[in-house]
């Protein structure tokens, strides 16, 4: 029960209302953004800025309802919700956070489970290789990422950090979780978040 947890919680965690995204994506992206711009405290910039962007990613590259190709990756002023109605996998109407938002969050991690994501990460995080020019332009390699999460099938294809005295290179570590590994990066995806002083 909604009404339940919402007790349970602090005042400043906000629930949002399910919005009506198949039967009026626009109206539900208004409705969104509203809610943001009061929730969520804005930067400098006038953009909302979140703590945290816990963001999944696609076998494609695509975070939130942001798909490679997409014109909202290249929009000069986009909104900061946008209602995407052509999405090349169901559903088809869907509201999205456009990438000044997600860039604008304090921190960005995208979390990536499976074999299905390992092309695109090979080629966005592997030490030894650059990014060819299609993988630059994906909304994953776009969103400012400062960290991603990965489980040993997603990591598969990143080739290992080089060893420099014995000891590996960079800020990448292994954890055991339940008989399988999961991968931690700091990436080296461009606007990464790494750079950004607190």
């Amino acid at each position: 029960n909604l009404k339940n947890l919402r007790a349970l919680l602090p005042p400043n965690v906000h629930i949002n209302p399910v919005l009506n995204v198949e039967c009026n994506p626009s109206e539900a992206a208004e409705t969104y953004a509203k809610r943001i711009k009061k929730d969520v405290p804005c930067n400098p910039d006038g953009i909302p800025q979140f703590d945290l962007m816990l963001l999944g990613m696609g076998p494609d590259g695509h975070v939130a309802s942001l798909f490679p190709g997409h014109p909202l990756l290249t929009e000069k002023n986009p909104p900061l919700v946008a209602a995407v109605a052509d999405s090349p996998k169901p559903p088809k109407n869907r509201v999205t956070l456009t990438l000044p938002v997600i860039k604008a969050a304090q921190q960005v991690v995208v979390v990536a489970t499976g074999e299905s994501k390992s092309p695109v990460l090979a080629s966005l995080l592997s030490p030894n290789r650059e990014a060819d020019e299609e993988a630059k332009k994906l909304p994953v390699a776009l969103a400012g990422v400062s960290r991603f999460v990965l489980d040993e099938a997603a990591a598969k294809g990143i080739d290992p950090m080089p060893k420099q005295g014995g000891d590996e290179a960079g800020d990448r570590d292994s954890a055991a979780t339940d008989d399988k590994t999961a991968v931690e990066a700091d990436t080296a995806v461009p606007n990464n978040k790494r750079q950004r002083s607190a």
